[in-house]
């Protein structure tokens, strides 16, 4: 049932332009509907078919994505990266956009580059392009089931088939192997967040408006690391009547 699984070649990519995790870097500009989509096009699913993504989505610099309508469902390891200089908009015309987690199991949710700690959100001088990514969710949007909803960073894997593993026998958080566990904060959150690349890659822009609804995230929204909000710099990220 999957629409692409990582040996799915031609379309996906595996090398460090894509932090070596299989992915389906989106090569074009455009809005994407259950009947035009680039899986239609390329004649994976049929027009009208929900999405099923066992690698990565990509968006990457100069690329401008619309998803509009549209049911994507994403296994455990998977996520939507937008890179420095592209942006990915979720809205609905006709129902609802809705990003899930294959079978109701978690995934790693939306991640938005940005200039990292330090660095001012501008126009690269070079690309003449941003040197952040950009995510926009307005009304009827649905992000379900993902670890964060949106970071507004590039983080690590959470691997969340092996995630047992991070608790047993852990001298840390639970040396007696016992079955009383700590949190997923506790356990993994704090390394995650505090990843150099993490650090590094933090500013991602994330403006979420109109009751765009987030279900069943261990975090809806992660601005990590960086001032949102300076008065001196466009865009800021924006959380308006989102509903948690």
């Amino acid at each position: 049932l999957l629409t692409l699984a990582p040996n799915s070649a031609p379309y996906v990519t595996n090398n460090p332009s894509t932090d070596n995790r299989p992915a389906y870097i989106v090569t074009a500009s455009g809005t994407w509907t259950p009947a035009a989509n680039d899986f239609v096009s390329l004649g994976l699913v049929a027009s009208g078919s929900n999405i099923y993504m066992d690698v990565d989505l990509i968006i990457p610099a100069d690329v401008n994505l619309t998803i509009s309508d549209m049911t994507l469902f994403f296994s455990p390891n998977t996520r939507i990266l937008v890179q420095r200089g592209g942006s990915l908009t979720l809205n609905s015309i006709q129902g609802i956009t809705t990003l899930t987690g294959l079978c109701n199991s978690m995934w790693q949710g939306i991640q938005a580059e940005g200039p990292g700690l330090g660095t001012l959100r501008n126009i690269d001088p070079i690309t003449s392009l941003p040197n952040y990514g950009m995510v926009t969710a307005f009304a009827n949007t649905h992000i379900e089931n993902a670890i964060i909803g949106i970071a507004a960073a590039n983080l690590p894997l959470i691997d969340v088939y092996n995630i047992g593993l991070l608790y047993t026998n852990n001298p840390i958080f639970n040396p007696g192997n016992n079955s009383v566990y700590p949190t997923l904060t506790a356990v993994l959150l704090t390394a995650y967040i505090n990843y150099p690349t993490a650090v590094a890659s933090s500013g991602g822009v994330c403006r979420v408006f109109s009751q765009t609804t987030f279900n069943n995230c261990f975090h809806g929204v992660n601005l990590c690391w960086y001032d949102n909000a300076p008065a001196n710099q466009q865009p800021v990220c924006t959380i308006e009547n989102a509903l948690f």
